[in-house]
């Protein structure tokens, strides 16, 4: 959970974007060599062309010492051909059996393994790279950076051998042109870094030096000369997949067979630009939601785990206006169903879901950087069937025949600035509304990247079904200085109460305003038994747009410490010292709640994770200053790794409030009504994997959610928020919920860039109006509820002219 002070460094070094400059007398470089004999990729380095290559060596750590020479020694050699760029690494190490080689998935990224990283900035802009990773037994990650995000969700196909040697461990690489995008000119200099990771002695090194205060590590690259008359391939490539499924559904005891099937496309407009399509998707595989019984007024945002949303993506996440929950999600008039039955219907057929048709992107940057995106998808309509008592049946629309798209255009400039462009839409067909967002936004930094400033503007129009548009607008403005030692930044940002993004995007409330400041402090340099240690205190002042009324002043402060033994530790507090408003709580436009003053303290501590046995174990208490409304939590995460192949790991969240006070429903009156309650909340998650080779594996993830709440009084509230009570509601709004997932995959890679899944998936919900306090109780009640059961086979394969055509060299 919080190895973030370890762990987090490596990551963030390759995933940062540039916000600071690096001296040119800083920089190193290397010159590539074109090979003309064949290189297998075998991991021995034996071909001649090898030892003819400069070598790139005097890595310097990031990590734990800043700044100090690596305590081993690397030497890395590029070649290249007219197929594809050739890495070889010898990473020496004067103990051998101590290297750690974990086993992992692909992707796998940091586990408990010495790792040797690639970045390539191909168009040598200093924001933009492709990352490619191998552990020292074998195990691939790839990744994009952006100025936007880190993209671990994008896959390419190459290829890589690893071994240990009596000298440390060897690494050979080859990856083709097709997995990369490069500008079409005779002479090319890249921008280029290599890392490495000595595990057991948790130390980050880079060839070309990344510095820890320096925000972004694309813009601490080195270069890649020498690279002359090489040519981008035809990029395009088919994933055809062929699904079956069998689907039980305890509810109506109905077993289904499902075939699909479908093909993913990706294809290389130039050298620049990629579109990608998904023709009759299937994602029946993907992993469960963490499923919640929400109390708060805001909606519940889910993570996205389907690949052809999560890949490739980085110029559309701006902001939250790209939710891609939101295509083939919960259809629009899902929940009105059930509210608008007559008497004696009973709902036969209602999908929480939309089939999605297809959706496109178009993605790449110009020769003169400018970026452009361009997304679309378009969803079938869907229906419920309803049943009255004389077993009549009619169907009610849900959702109609959807369009999506997003447009989005990202200039850079001056180095480390950029401005972007952003446009979304939602058509929807029949008589439902519509939505139109454009959104400016723009980053201005100095020519040292100390400071920068940044402001965007969005304005929303929804369309109601007589056509008459509702307009909205949102604004942010942030200056600061983001580098060094200290750090500072100041900002406000205002929500409209008639904007709304949320038809494609994610926003959780509009009508506010809240203004802000954060300093920070962070130490780097290794003193007595510290590595690293930071601070960071924010003043945040939030109103209510409508009325500029006051609504909260938080306090918020936090610590981190990472020590010598690789024990982390941390604390960090938020304060409410004045009476608030929350105008959301209540349901209702214009009336609010209000809050007690109080605070909360929560810490963590997490072990060292080169351990067989390692602990992650966080807590905190809330408490008002009167009335005695009170909150504690405790989350424990043991993790176990049997041996390289072999891992579990759980965690235990317990969160109780208790004499909480909060919004319970709406009573006949259409008035908001409130509760005093004590809530227990549990989620039990155990995952174990087995991993039997670099591309095969198996892992289990079962995840428990439990909720009970029990009211004891229910209050209204008066014109100035406070509750008083409310005798005559007797309605019990006491409920117990539990869901429970179970996901089982089996995952082989077969070949680059095909695979063969096996998943066995169970679901089960159960909601009852009533308390129950035994976390036994509702962990039986559960199992006893039905379940949704799924075992599917995919099969998905690779068709890539350009790696059919090279594949005889590796």
């Amino acid at each position: 959970m919080k190895d973030f002070l370890s762990y987090m460094w490596t990551c963030l070094a390759f995933c940062s974007f540039s916000l600071s400059e690096v001296f040119a007398s800083d920089i190193k470089s290397i010159q590539a060599i074109k090979v003309g004999e064949a290189i297998k990729i075998d991991g021995y380095l034996l071909e001649s062309a090898w030892e003819e290559t400069p070598i790139a060596s005097d890595f310097i750590q990031r990590s734990p010492n800043p700044g100090g020479s690596s305590r081993f020694s690397s030497e890395v050699r590029v070649l290249y051909d007219n197929s594809g760029i050739y890495i070889g690494a010898l990473l020496y190490d004067s103990a051998p059996d101590s290297i750690l080689k974990e086993l992992g998935t692909r992707d796998a990224g940091l586990n408990n393994a010495d790792l040797f990283a690639m970045g390539f900035d191909t168009y040598l802009d200093k924001q933009n790279a492709f990352v490619f990773m191998v552990s020292a037994s074998g195990v691939q990650t790839d990744m994009r950076i952006s100025p936007a995000s880190e993209d671990m969700n994008w896959n390419a196909a190459w290829y890589s051998k690893a071994r240990i040697t009596d000298k440390g461990w060897c690494l050979e690489v080859k990856i083709p042109y097709s997995a990369l995008r490069f500008p079409d000119k005779p002479t090319q200099t890249w921008g280029v870094n290599f890392m490495r990771v000595v595990r057991r002695c948790r130390e980050e090194s880079y060839w070309n030096e990344v510095k820890p205060f320096v925000q972004g590590s694309v813009n601490q690259y080195g270069e890649l000369q020498g690279l002359n008359d090489i040519k981008a391939p035809l990029r395009l490539a088919f994933f055809p997949y062929l699904s079956t499924y069998m689907i039980h559904d305890g509810a109506t005891g109905k077993a289904e067979p499902i075939v699909r099937g479908g093909a993913d496309v990706k294809y290389g407009i130039n050298e620049s630009f990629t579109l990608d399509m998904t023709l009759v998707p299937d994602f029946g595989q993907v992993q469960s939601d963490n499923i919640v019984y929400n109390l708060t007024p805001y909606e519940v945002r889910f993570n996205e785990y389907r690949q052809f949303f999560t890949e490739g993506t980085e110029l559309f996440n701006k902001k939250d206006l790209f939710y891609s929950r939101r295509v083939g999600g919960t259809p629009l008039r899902y929940h009105e169903v059930a509210e608008n039955l007559g008497e004696g219907e009973k709902i036969l057929k209602n999908p929480s879901g939309v089939q999605l048709i297809n959706a496109s992107k178009l993605s790449g940057r110009t020769k003169h950087k400018t970026g452009i995106g361009i997304f679309n998808a378009i969803t079938s309509p869907t229906k419920a069937i309803i049943m009255d008592s004389l077993g009549n049946k009619r169907t009610v629309e849900t959702s109609p025949l959807t369009n999506y798209n997003m447009f989005v255009v990202d200039q850079p400039f001056m180095k480390n600035s950029f401005v972007s462009l952003v446009n979304t839409n939602v058509t929807r067909f029949g008589a439902d509304r519509d939505a139109n967002v454009t959104g400016f936004l723009t980053n201005l930094a100095d020519q040292e990247n100390n400071y920068a400033m940044s402001a965007n503007v969005m304005y929303s129009h929804l369309y109601n079904t007589s056509g008459k548009a509702e307009g909205g607008y949102s604004y942010e403005i942030e200056a600061g200085k983001y580098n060094g030692n200290y750090t500072f930044a100041l900002g406000r940002k205002g929500i409209s109460n008639t904007y709304n993004h949320n038809d494609l995007g994610y926003l959780s409330n509009n009508n506010e305003i809240r203004t802000y400041l954060n300093l920070g402090w962070s130490e780097f340099k290794p003193k007595g038994n510290l590595i690293r240690r930071n601070s960071e205190l924010t003043v945040s002042l939030g109103q209510y747009f409508e009325n500029k009324d006051f609504t909260t002043l938080i306090i918020q402060s936090s610590s981190s410490f990472l020590f010598k033994s690789f024990f982390a530790a941390g604390f960090d507090t938020e304060f409410y010292p004045l009476y608030g408003k929350d105008y959301f709580a209540t349901r209702i436009p214009g009336q609010y709640f209000r809050l007690l003053p109080g605070g909360w303290l929560n810490g963590w501590i997490s072990t060292d994770y080169r351990k067989k046995v390692a602990l992650d174990l966080s807590g905190g208490v809330f408490r008002t200053f009167n009335q005695g409304m009170s909150q504690y939590w405790v989350e424990v995460s043991p993790r176990y790794r049997a041996n390289n192949k072999l891992s579990f790991l759980g965690s235990f969240n317990f969160e109780a409030p208790r004499n909480d006070v909060g919004w319970a429903t709406i009573d006949a009156d259409g008035e908001s009504v409130f509760g005093r309650r004590n809530i227990n909340t549990i989620v039990n998650t155990i995952t174990t994997s087995y991993t039997f080779t670099p591309k095969m594996s198996l892992s289990l993830r079962l995840r428990h959610y439990s909720l009970s709440t029990q009211y004891s009084e229910y209050y209204k509230l008066n014109d100035k928020g406070a509750w008083y009570d409310y005798p005559q509601f007797k309605e019990s709004q006491d409920i117990s919920f539990n869901a429970l997932n179970i996901d089982c995959v089996y995952a082989w890679e077969f070949t680059p860039g095909s695979f063969l899944n096996v998943v066995w998936k169970n679901s089960i919900t159960d909601f009852k109006a009533q308390y129950i306090p035994s976390y036994y109780s509702n962990l039986k009640s559960t199992f006893e509820a039905p379940q949704l059961n799924s075992f599917s086979i995919r099969v998905v394969y690779l068709l890539d002219a350009q790696l059919l055509k090279n594949r005889k060299n590796v």
